[in-house]
C-alpha cells in the first residue's frame, strides 16, 4: 500500500496531457451518470390515484361506508406504487370537490388515472366489481377500455367483474336518468358520464365492491382485503404499461 501511495505522489499531475485525460475521464463518467438519471426519469410513468369521497362526505353507506373503503385502499395502492421505481405517484386531495380534483389532474403529467369507488344497492345480494370507461367519442376511450380489461384480468377469479360505460342524462328537478352500456355499444350518446372523466387523461372509475353486501365486505373491507385489492390494482397498472 505504501509503495502505491509513493507512486501516486511521484506521478506528474501537472503534465498538461495528464490533466486533459483526467478531465475527459471525469466528463465521461459524469455525463454517463446524468444521462442514466435522465433516462430513468423519462421512462417513469406518472399515475394518478383518486379516492372517492372524504372528509364529511361518506358516499354510499352500508355495512361500511364508501369513503372508508376508498381511503384505506388508496393508501395501500399508493404505497406499492411509491416503492416501484417505474412510477411517479400523484394522489388527489379527497377533501376537494370533483371539479377541483379534475382541474388538478389536468395540470399534471399523469398518463393514467384510477378513480377508486365502492358501490351500494337496496338489494343486499348485489355484489361484484364494476369498471366504468370513458364514453364513445372520447379520444382516450380505447386506452380506457384496455386499462379496464387489465383490471378485470387481475381480479378474475376473485370476484365477478363488469366493464362498461355509465352514462347520465339530467332530468327536471335535479333527477338524472342512468344508462349503463356494454363496451360493444359504440353509439355516441348525448348523456354525461363520471365527472372525473373530464380530466383529459386515460381514466377508469373502478367500484371495487358493494358496501351493502355482506359477502363483499367480508372479502375486501378489512386490512388484509385492502392489501390484496391494492396488489391486484398494482398488477393491472403494471400490465397496462407492459411491465412484467
Amino acid at each position: 500500500m505504501k509503495r502505491w501511495l509513493e507512486k501516486i505522489r511521484s506521478f506528474e499531475w501537472k503534465d498538461p496531457m495528464v490533466i486533459i485525460l483526467v478531465c475527459l475521464l471525469v466528463f465521461l463518467v459524469t455525463g454517463t451518470s446524468i444521462k442514466g438519471c435522465l433516462q430513468m426519469t423519462a421512462e417513469r410513468k406518472t399515475v394518478c390515484i383518486d379516492g372517492a369521497f372524504g372528509g364529511s362526505f361518506k358516499g354510499y353507506e352500508g355495512i361500511v361506508n364508501e369513503a372508508e373503503v376508498t381511503g384505506k385502499l388508496v393508501d395501500e395502492l399508493a404505497a406499492l406504487l411509491e416503492k416501484d421505481r417505474d412510477f411517479i405517484v400523484i394522489r388527489t386531495d379527497r377533501s376537494k370537490t370533483v371539479s377541483e380534483r379534475v382541474e388538478m389532474i389536468r395540470n399534471t403529467d399523469a398518463s393514467l388515472v384510477l378513480s377508486i369507488h365502492a358501490d351500494g344497492s337496496l338489494d343486499p345480494s348485489a355484489s361484484g366489481m364494476r369498471n366504468s370507461v370513458m364514453k364513445t367519442g372520447d379520444v382516450h376511450r380505447d386506452d380506457s377500455i384496455r386499462f379496464a380489461q387489465c383490471i378485470a384480468d387481475a381480479f378474475s377469479g376473485s370476484l365477478d367483474v363488469h366493464n362498461g360505460t355509465m352514462l347520465y342524462k339530467p332530468l327536471e328537478g335535479g333527477v338524472v336518468s342512468r344508462k349503463d352500456t356494454d363496451l360493444t355499444d359504440t353509439t355516441v350518446y348525448t348523456y354525461d358520464t363520471w365527472s372525473i372523466m373530464d380530466c383529459e387523461k386515460v381514466t377508469v372509475v373502478s367500484d371495487l365492491c358493494y358496501v351493502t353486501c355482506q359477502k363483499d365486505v367480508d372479502t375486501w373491507c378489512h386490512e388484509e382485503g385492502y392489501r390484496k385489492a391494492a396488489g391486484l390494482y398494482y398488477r393491472a397498472i403494471r400490465n397496462y404499461y407492459g411491465l412484467q
